[in-house]
């Protein structure tokens, strides 16, 4: 075995930590701020010292706001996240509803209820004055499904 520690010594958990990467804050942020490259950055730390449920990248973050006070440093985790209001009350939108088979139909729609994204949310069609339902897709479009 080729170590640097004498021969049947105890091995202390400093010797065997193990790195990952983790998103954490590059300057003091406020809640409500986005999780994007302009607030995080990845950087290499002791696994020992973060939680269970740390980000190691800004995968599925895209719509993301954290929901507490962030000093400089500090690592990102799920707890601290939520999906930000992409689409707000009264927001004249695009609904697009796709049939099966393929078929799609598009018309102007007003959000009757504020949405993140994927959330399903209730609208007014602003020719019929129809509600209908439809799911977030992002800042502008609701799909039926």
């Amino acid at each position: 075995m080729d170590s640097d520690l004498p021969q049947n010594s105890l091995i202390k958990n400093n010797h065997i930590l193990s790195k990952i990467n983790v998103l954490v804050s590059k300057k003091f942020l406020k809640a409500g701020a986005q999780t994007n490259s302009d607030n995080f950055e990845l950087k290499t730390v002791n696994k020992s010292s973060v939680g269970k449920y740390y980000f190691d990248s800004f995968e599925g973050l895209k719509f993301n706001v954290i929901n507490r006070t962030f000093s400089k440093g500090e690592v990102l985790t799920k707890s601290d996240t939520r999906s930000d209001q992409i689409i707000l009350k009264n927001q004249i939108v695009n609904y697009i509803y796709s049939t099966k088979s393929g078929v799609k139909i598009s018309a102007s729609a007003k959000a009757l209820e504020n949405g993140s994204f994927g959330q399903k949310i209730k609208l007014k069609n602003t020719d019929s004055g129809r509600e209908i339902y439809g799911y977030v897709f992002n800042a502008k479009t609701v799909k039926n499904r």
